[in-house]
């Protein structure tokens, strides 16, 4: 008996968190165990050469428009009816929707999920929603979700059945990074970066969603500003509204003091310059840039915008810092300032780290396979 074949279905080969979560994985599979194959539906493609270099065989499908979102089930379906695939596991909205759908009977599906369906009221978003509506008649689908806190998620949003959820976290390659984080030294990554020796460097992690919350941070780092006028802050991250935060931080007159950087989670000078990290996007469980943080031993804490539910099971140990402008300036200030925090704070992403590295988490990832292949 062969290997079983595990296809992986995408919205598209695009270097973002779900591209380099596929990649990760796919470089710590048993090779010996599975054979994974990739299914990309949109026509983005920056990952396909670092797939090739795995030796996994891709198949880019293009699909782009309204009639691409379409099209997919029907592409995928028939590209899976030629080859013999035991399970298909779908990520993000459109890939997982696609995966759920386009699976014959006799195939297991897995769905990682991160965030509720899309709500967006364009005609796209509105076809979305209605394929999440057919695929709810799928029964026996797995689901994996980030955290314990999440499981709600998938059986409310996405109708997972009992005892169908899977707790895996993100996974980082933590030797990886922490090798990348040593092939650059701290003092020559902060002249890169143009940090001076008594400044803090604060990297902030956002998507520039709306529900980020980009001008209140913005807001609140103008009056930390006004304590400890030696803060810096680098922003990671690209989204749609990273022009309208841009004018924000004109407009409040921070100049240099805040830098946007665009993507570049796996630089190594970024994270042997950085002081401390925030992870400011809106989902409660870590985002894989915060991870990468973790995992090169940044000091790193979850914005709280206080308004979303927050999961009762990451304790009080979670390391958080208020969304709201006046408390984000005072605990931010703290973090900067106060060495006993900042040790608490690092001791906890210790623990993070070993719980996210990819070791772990394809071991894991592998077994789930198993009980379904």
């Amino acid at each position: 008996m062969g290997r079983p074949r595990i296809f992986y279905i995408l919205g598209s080969l695009e270097a973002n968190d779900t591209g380099e979560e596929i990649i990760t994985i796919l470089g710590r599979l048993a090779r010996s165990q599975f054979e994974p194959r990739v299914v990309a539906l949109g026509g983005r493609a920056d990952l396909q050469g670092r797939i090739a270099e795995l030796k996994v065989r891709a198949y880019p499908l293009g699909l782009s428009g309204l009639l691409g979102t379409l099209r997919a089930v029907p592409k995928v379906r028939a590209l899976l009816k030629k080859v013999d695939a035991e399970v298909v596991h779908g990520f993000g909205s459109w890939g997982g929707v696609v995966a759920r759908l386009a699976a014959p009977r006799n195939v297991a599906v897995v769905r990682t999920v991160t965030r509720a369906p899309p709500h967006q009221n364009d005609l796209r978003g509105r076809i979305l929603r209605f394929l999440e509506r057919r695929a709810r008649s799928r029964v026996g689908t797995r689901f994996i979700v980030p955290n314990e806190g999440s499981r709600g998620l998938a059986v409310n949003s996405y109708g997972a059945a009992d005892g169908h959820v899977t707790v895996l976290p993100t996974s980082v390659d933590v030797g990886g990074v922490r090798d990348a984080v040593k092939r650059n030294s701290r003092g020559h990554s902060r002249v890169l970066l143009g940090i001076e020796p008594d400044e803090t460097a604060v990297v902030l992690l956002t998507n520039f969603a709306s529900a980020a919350r980009m001008d209140q941070i913005l807001q609140g780092f103008h009056t930390a500003r006004t304590e400890q006028p030696k803060l810096r802050l680098f922003i990671v991250g690209s989204g749609r509204n990273e022009s309208s935060t841009r004018w924000k931080a004109e407009e409040l007159r921070l100049g240099d003091s805040v830098i946007f950087l665009g993507r570049g989670t796996d630089s190594g000078p970024i994270w042997a310059a950085a002081d401390v990290a925030i992870d400011a996007t809106p989902q409660s469980s870590w985002c894989r840039a915060a991870l990468v943080a973790i995992a090169a031993g940044v000091p790193t804490a979850k914005r709280h915008d206080g308004a979303s539910e927050w999961p009762d099971e990451l304790g009080e140990e979670f390391p958080m810092i208020s969304g709201h402008p006046e408390r984000f300036a005072m605990e931010l200030v703290q973090m900067a300032a106060g060495h006993g925090l900042m040790e608490q704070v690092a001791a906890y992403g210790q623990k993070v780290a070993r719980e996210v590295d990819v070791g772990s988490v394809a071991q894991k990832l592998g077994s789930l396979y198993d009980s379904l292949a």
